[in-house]
C-alpha cells in the first residue's frame, strides 16, 4: 500500500506540533515522542498476536513481540527522564541506560525477526525468553550494575557512544538482510520498513554527539525517532488496520495460487484416474462379454468349417463354378470370423508376459522384413546402434509393433513416408512410428484405444486395444499425435534392460 498525501500531511503536522512544544517545555516534547513510539509499539504487538493464526510465517509475530519489551523498556525511559521525578536518587544515567538497552532490543530483534520468515516460532517461549531478558536488563539497570552511559557535567561514555555505533551496525546488517529477502515483502511495505531503520540508525548517530540531555542533538535524534516510528506505523499498523489481508507479505497471494496450480494439477489426477478406471471397468465387462461370445462362436463356426469341407469334396460343387465362388466367399467370412475369435481371446484373457532382454533394433527389422511395404510407400528406418535392450515379451512386443506399423502403411493408400525410429529417454526406449497418410478425425482420438472400434473396412477394432494392453502388462506405454490430412505419430515406450 503506498502512503497516501494524507498521510504524509498527517506525519508533517504530528512532527510540526510535537517540536512546537519543545519550545514550550522539552519535557513535554520528549514525553509525547516516546509516549507516541511506546503506542506504536504496543499496537505492532497487538496486531501480530492475534493476527497470528492467519499469518504465513512467524516475522511479524516475532517482531511484535520484541516491540512488546522495546515498549516497555521505553516507558520506564520516559518516567526515568530528568524532570519526570519518578525515580528519586537517579540521575540522567538512568534514562540513557534504558534508552541504550531498548534500542539493543530493537536493533537485534529487526535482525532476528527475518530468520522467521521461512521458520516457524514458538510464541510462548519467545515471550518468555524476552521477558526474562528484560528483566534481568532492567534489574542491572536499577541495581547499578550496568555500564554507566552518561555522566553529569561530562557527557556520554564510551561505552555509550560504542553501543550506539554497534545499534547503527546491526541496523545496517537488518536493512542488508530484508533487501536479500525482499521478493517476501509487499513492494511499498519494504521500502516503508528500510527507511525506518534507516532513520534509526540516523538517529542513533544523533545520539552519539549530544552532551546535554535536553541538547540540540538529544532533541534531533528524537525527532528521528519520532519519523522513524511514523514510518513503523505506516508499513505495520496503519495496514494491519485498513488492509488486513495485505498485512506485509505477499506470500499469502502466492500461496494461494500456487494452491489453486496444485488443485488444479491433482483435479487433472484424479479426472485421468475416473477415466481410466471406467477404461478398465469398461474392459473387464468387454473381456467378460468376449469370453461369452468365444464360447457360444466355438460349435457352429467349427459346424460351418465342416459343412464347406463336405461341400467341396462333393461330386456336385465340383462341377459347379458359381458355387465355388460362394464357397470361398463362405470361407474368407469364416476366416475373418476366426481372426476376431482369435483377437477378442487375446483381449479377453489376462496378460501374462514372459519378460526378458531383448534386442529392440532386431525386433524391429524382424517385423519391417515380415511386412510387405508398397512400391509407392518410402521407408525411413532410423535404428542407432548401441541402444540398450528393451525389458519386455518379444511375443508382445512383435505383435504390437506389427500392429502399429502395419496400420500406418493403411493409412497412406495412395503413397507417403513411413517413418521408424528408435532413441533412447531415461530409463526407457522410444519407438517412434508416423505416416503421411489421412490422419485420425478429431471425434475419433479418444474412442481409439477403445475395443471393436475401427474406421478400416474389414478391420476388428481390436488391434491397438490389445497393443495397449500388452505394453501396460510390461509397464510401457503408448501415445499419439495426428492431423487429419497430414499423418499420425504413434510413440511407444518400453522398459530399458540394465543389460547391454
Amino acid at each position: 500500500m503506498r502512503p497516501s498525501h494524507v498521510d504524509v500531511l498527517a506525519g508533517v503536522a504530528l512532527l510540526i506540533l510535537v517540536t512546537i512544544t519543545r519550545a514550550y517545555s522539552y519535557l513535554l516534547f520528549h514525553s509525547l515522542v516516546e509516549l507516541f513510539s511506546i503506542v506504536i509499539a504496543f499496537s505492532i504487538f497487538l496486531i501480530a498476536w492475534n493476527s497470528k493464526q492467519s499469518m504465513d510465517n512467524d516475522f511479524l509475530l516475532f517482531l511484535g513481540i520484541v516491540y512488546l519489551f522495546v515498549g516497555i523498556i521505553d516507558l520506564f525511559h520516559t518516567l526515568a527522564y530528568k524532570g519526570m521525578g519518578v525515580f528519586p536518587g537517579f540521575d540522567s544515567n538512568l534514562p540513557t541506560q534504558l534508552w541504550i538497552t531498548a534500542r539493543y532490543f530493537e536493533s537485534t530483534g529487526l535482525l532476528i525477526s527475518t530468520a522467521f520468515l521461512k521458520r516457524k516460532l514458538r510464541p510462548a517461549l519467545a515471550l518468555a525468553l524476552y521477558a526474562s531478558a528484560t528483566s534481568i536488563a532492567l534489574l542491572s539497570i536499577f541495581s547499578r550494575s550496568f555500564p554507566v552511559c552518561y555522566i553529569e557535567g561530562y557527557g556520554l561514555t564510551v561505552f555509550k557512544v560504542a553501543s550506539e555505533y554497534i545499534i547503527i551496525l546491526v541496523l545496517a546488517l537488518s536493512i542488508i538482510r530484508i533487501y536479500r529477502l525482499r521478493p517476501l515483502f509487499d513492494r511499498h511495505v519494504l521500502l516503508l520498513v528500510s527507511s525506518s531503520i534507516a532513520v534509526t540508525a540516523f538517529s542513533e548517530l544523533s545520539f552519539t554527539l549530544y552532551l546535554d540531555v535536553y541538547g540540540l542533538f538529544n532533541m534531533l535524534g528524537h525527532i528521528l525517532k519520532l519519523i522513524s516510528f511514523y514510518l513503523i506505523y505506516l508499513s505495520i499498523v496503519r495496514v494491519g488496520i485498513t488492509i488486513p489481508h495485505a498485512l506485509l507479505f505477499r506470500a499469502t497471494k502466492e500461496n494461494e495460487e500456487r494452491l489453486q496450480r496444485i488443485v488444479e494439477e491433482k483435479t487433472r489426477g484424479i479426472l485421468k484416474l475416473q477415466e481410466r478406471l471406467l477404461e478398465i471397468e469398461r474392459g473387464a465387462a468387454f473381456g467378460e462379454v468376449a469370453a461369452s461370445v468365444i464360447h457360444d462362436m466355438k460349435s457352429p463356426m467349427q459346424t460351418l468349417l465342416n459343412l464347406v469341407f463336405m461341400l467341396r469334396n462333393s461330386e456336385s460343387v465340383g462341377r459347379d463354378e458359381k458355387l465355388k465362388g460362394i464357397l470361398d466367399r463362405i470361407d474368407q467370412q469364416i476366416s475373418y470370423l476366426n481372426n476376431v475369435t482369435l483377437e477378442l481371446k487375446q483381449y479377453a484373457k489376462p496378460m501374462k508376459p514372459s519378460i526378458s532382454p531383448v534386442d529392440l533394433n532386431e525386433l524391429l527389422r524382424g517385423v519391417l522384413t515380415s511386412i510387405e511395404i508398397p512400391s509407392n510407400i518410402k521407408a525411413e528406418i532410423n535404428l542407432p546402434e548401441g541402444l540398450p535392450r528393451i525389458l519386455a515379451d518379444p511375443i508382445f512386443m512383435q505383435r504390437t509393433f506389427h500392429n502399429v506399423i502395419l496400420n500406418a502403411i493403411e493409412a497412406m493408400p495412395g503413397g507417403g513416408i513411413l517413418r521408424v525410429s528408435a532413441e533412447k529417454e531415461g530409463n526407457q526406449l522410444v519407438v517412434t512410428v508416423s505416416d503421411t497418410g489421412v490422419g485420425i478425425a478429431p471425434e475419433d482420438k479418444e474412442k481409439l484405444f477403445r475395443p471393436m472400434f475401427t474406421t478400416k473396412k474389414g478391420g476388428t477394432g481390436l488391434g491397438l486395444a490389445i497393443s495397449k494392453r500388452l505394453l501396460e502388462s510390461i509397464g510401457g506405454s503408448i501415445d499419439f499425435t495426428s492431423e487429419k490430412g497430414k499423418g499420425t505419430t504413434f510413440r511407444i515406450r518400453i522398459p530399458a534392460s540394465d543389460q547391454a
